[in-house]
């Protein structure tokens, strides 16, 4: 084994007591003792001999199918192994799917039961269903057609081969988009999609739990071993270490989530993001990775520099992986990984030696290389660090954002300490480089860029394209002629921002968090026909409509709001002829008159009238000073998700806070 080798393990060793140096590249997800870094529903799941267990009983069924998710990462092209064990009813392994919230998952899975019908079936929950049953290989069109083309095995036999009320093996490869299933060593599925539009090429991890008869399913032995990408895309992994300073400065997890969903529309790389700072519960995170992006705090704190992390990257560096480092993530003191910084990226931000003033430079010229392609003049007001220590020779590194400070910029104050430093203001009119690029010959290309104070900068089409550049340039994927072109949407761009996002983790659209406490009415859980709404509402100053799952997720959940009126000193007022504060919806759009996607509304097959919505939903309403008394409405399940059978539950609240 080499000392490369021996050096990444040991780093990795020190970061999670999980990681083992096997020779097959395999990393185990489970610790065996606890659900660190999983996540079920408590009421259906537990560790029980070392094993992750997931059961229901008469007494306590599950309303609809519910997942223990994996929190770690996501998966992209990967092998997994583990071992389960079935006692009645269905189970499977979710991969490369989506997480609908209130542990509801969607996507591939990899099927298994205690019967004898849908064990190693591809299955696609709540999508497109079978994909490939027992023994079969299939093609997915373009248009979403499944083909059979071939036989992987005797279905019989491979059933055969499964063993009852006792413990067997998974094995699941993705690559691109095949997807083998293994039982016990034996093909079960091998599934080609090319349905674009549906497939999902990355996603989380999740074990099912089935709604239905009582039943137990256990797991263990989870461990997983990221590929190589297929196809040459590349990998990029994003790096958020914890938000500091105030509201919309050092806003690293909504800057990096931004930039994360930017790359997820460039068809030749996967991005994934870790946030919190380094991964905690991911032994493979960089296993597979061709770039890696740390936007965090540096100084003698940086994220790096702890618990031997440096050493990781020096080996990722000596692999050829790229690396970015953002804003205060360039500055590392000169005696604590000053050093490795001038190898790795060819400078840093040095305390008393660099400066960070408040400036806004003006950038006119971009140098002929990959990284300026597209991009346009541009100039915005930052915390742009400059003067930094770069290598004595300057070999290598190449400019990318240059600008002059003014005189004034260099007197001072700077953030801290606030100088003036002689030798900054010593060099007046010098223009200084604020982004830079290098290409270590053997081993990494690597950048470094001092902006990102402020949050609202990364709206600048131009900051966001020269930094999007850099990442595929530094993974060694083709930057665009034009550059990588991007734009977000207001969720992708300021969903996580701290004064945003919601509770769970997920980004947030700015709406208030509504108490469900603090309701006026709650109805019972709908689930077919109209309820009847008549709620007291004298003195509200303002009116929230809310509709929530019926906490089996929020798959097929259309609601509608039905001849919803206000009842006030001068009779009724019709609310649908009113303009609402805001309005969100768990899927499509909140629409006046119509269903969420834009049908027309209908319950139990009639037409109604109203507001369609989705959970979860919230409508709000500023009704000070009108006088209104009363609200009253019915609310009922819409068609649009009661005619696909998916279990439609919603409540429906009224809450004046």
């Amino acid at each position: 084994m080499s000392i490369r080798r021996h050096l990444l393990i040991l780093a990795f060793a020190v970061v999670s007591p999980w990681c083992v140096a096997e020779d097959d590249g395999f990393k185990p997800l489970f610790n065996g003792e606890d659900l660190t870094g999983w996540s079920g529903d408590p009421q259906f799941w537990r560790i029980e001999d070392g094993a992750i267990v997931g059961q229901t009983t008469a007494e306590k069924p599950t309303n609809g199918n519910t997942f223990c998710i994996w929190k770690g990462g996501e998966l992209d092209d990967f092998e997994l192994k583990a071992s389960f064990k079935i006692i009645g009813g269905n189970s499977g392994i979710q991969y490369r799917s989506k997480d609908l919230g209130n542990w509801v998952v969607a996507g591939y899975q990899a099927d298994f039961e205690a019967g004898d019908g849908w064990g190693g079936t591809n299955y696609e929950e709540k999508g497109r269903g079978v994909l490939a049953k027992r023994g079969q290989k299939t093609e997915i069109g373009a248009d979403g057609k499944v083909s059979e083309t071939g036989s992987v095995g005797d279905p019989g036999e491979i059933q055969a081969a499964i063993k009852k009320e006792d413990w067997n093996d998974y094995r699941i490869v993705a690559v691109g988009n095949r997807l083998q299933q293994y039982i016990n060593g034996k093909l079960t599925a091998d599934v080609t999609d090319n349905h674009a539009e549906k497939r999902m090429l990355s996603g989380i991890l999740a074990l099912q739990l089935h709604a239905g008869p009582p039943m137990q399913v256990s797991f263990k032995d989870i461990a997983l071993k990221r590929l190589k990408l297929s196809d040459n895309r590349k990998k990029i992994v994003l790096i958020a270490g914890p938000n500091s300073h105030g509201n919309g400065e050092h806003e690293f997890e909504a800057g990096t989530y931004a930039l994360r969903r930017c790359l997820d529309k460039v068809p030749t790389v996967v991005a994934t993001h870790y946030f919190k700072g380094w991964p905690q519960n991911d032994p493979t995170a960089f296993d597979n990775a061709d770039a890696v992006i740390i936007y965090c705090d540096g100084g003698g704190g940086h994220q790096v520099l702890k618990d031997n992390r440096l050493a990781t990257v020096q080996a990722l560096a000596k692999r050829g992986v790229g690396l970015g480092f953002m804003h205060y993530g360039v500055e590392v003191p000169k005696d604590k990984g000053g050093d490795a910084f001038l190898e790795l990226i060819g400078g840093h931000y040095q305390h008393e030696f660099s400066c960070n003033p408040m400036w806004e430079p003006d950038y006119q010229k971009f140098p002929d290389h990959p990284i300026a392609r597209g991009v346009k003049p541009f100039s915005t007001r930052d915390e742009w660090y400059f003067n930094m220590r770069f290598r004595e020779d300057q070999s290598g590194i190449v400019p990318i954002l240059k600008a002059a400070p003014s005189d004034k910029v260099r007197d001072g104050p700077y953030v801290w300490p606030s100088g003036p430093y002689a030798h900054i203001v010593a060099n007046k009119g010098r223009a200084e480089t604020m982004m830079w690029v290098v290409d270590n010959a053997g081993a990494n290309r690597g950048y470094g860029y001092t902006g990102g104070h402020f949050h609202k900068n990364w709206a600048e089409p131009n900051t966001r394209k020269v930094v999007l550049n850099a990442m595929l340039w530094i993974a060694r994927a083709e930057v665009p002629a034009d550059g990588v072109e991007s734009n977000p949407s207001d969720l992708e761009l300021n969903g996580m921002l701290r004064s945003r996002a919601k509770t769970d983790g997920t980004p947030g659209d700015g709406t208030p968090v509504v108490d469900p406490a603090k309701a006026k009415f709650s109805s019972k859980i709908v689930t077919e026909g109209t309820i009847d709404i008549d709620v007291d509402i004298t003195g509200a100053k303002q009116l929230q409509l809310v509709v929530t799952d019926g906490g089996n997720g929020f798959a097929c959940d259309w609601a509608d709001w039905i001849d919803p009126v206000l009842v006030g000193p001068n009779g009724e007022v019709k609310l649908t002829d009113l303009k609402w504060t805001s309005a969100t919806s768990g899927w499509g759009e909140v629409r006046v008159g119509k269903n969420v996607g834009g049908g027309e509304l209908k319950v139990a097959g009639n037409p109604v009238k109203g507001i369609g919505v989705h959970a979860n939903s919230t409508i709000i309403y500023d009704i000070s000073g009108k006088g209104f008394t009363r609200f009253k409405a019915k609310g009922g399940i819409d068609n649009g998700g009661s005619d696909q059978n998916g279990g439609s539950s919603v409540q429906f609240l009224v809450i004046t806070p």
